[in-house]
């Protein structure tokens, strides 16, 4: 008898290891993103690995845990952890978005298009920072309303405004996006 639990125990444990795995894998590079352009790229990497110990340290200790939807689940986390440092070294403005974030882009004029969102999402307040980049994440604005603890019409309102102060914020560094485009 004993062996047998000894054995679901490391079953149990097995399956943990394979989760984190997966939404290590899934998550990490969209994570890092969203803090790099949060706090800025040196905390990123810290920042990240917090984030990734808090989910691993959450299921060790709920083996049972399923999250209605596992990105929603780690962006709160994230959130959480970025909001934590945030408290920890208030006073300091959040980072702006450094040259690295240039890197993805490989012709001239993909690095102009860069630079120009990249000076629209600095002149951004952070809440609207957030809401863009969690919406440019992938996260439904439901999801998004519950990692900033809002409603979801507060969500949706929050990023139609966002929006708006995003696309005129990209206008004032001269970008200007078809018609129709600017919804």
């Amino acid at each position: 008898k004993k062996v047998g639990d000894v054995a679901h125990i490391k079953g149990k444990v097995m399956e943990v290891m394979d989760l984190f795995e997966s939404l290590y894998e899934e998550h990490m590079k969209n994570v890092y993103a969203y803090f790099s352009i949060c706090v800025g790229k040196q905390e990123a990497e810290d920042l990240t690995q917090q984030t990734f110990m808090n989910i691993y340290n959450y299921l060790s200790r709920n083996k049972f845990f399923i999250a209605e939807s596992w990105k929603a689940w780690v962006f709160t986390i994230a959130s959480n952890v970025k909001n934590d440092y945030l408290r920890k070294h208030a006073g300091t403005k959040t980072a702006e978005l450094d040259e690295g974030f240039l890197d993805e882009a490989s012709d001239d004029e993909g690095k102009l298009l860069s630079l120009a969102v990249r000076n629209a999402l600095n002149a951004l307040p952070d809440a609207d920072k957030e809401i863009i980049l969690l919406k440019y994440m992938g996260i439904s604005s439901d999801e998004a309303a519950n990692i900033a603890g809002i409603t979801s019409s507060a969500a949706r309102s929050r990023l139609s405004a966002a929006k708006k102060r995003f696309l005129f914020a990209l206008k004032e560094e001269g970008l200007y996006l078809p018609e129709g485009k600017n919804e």
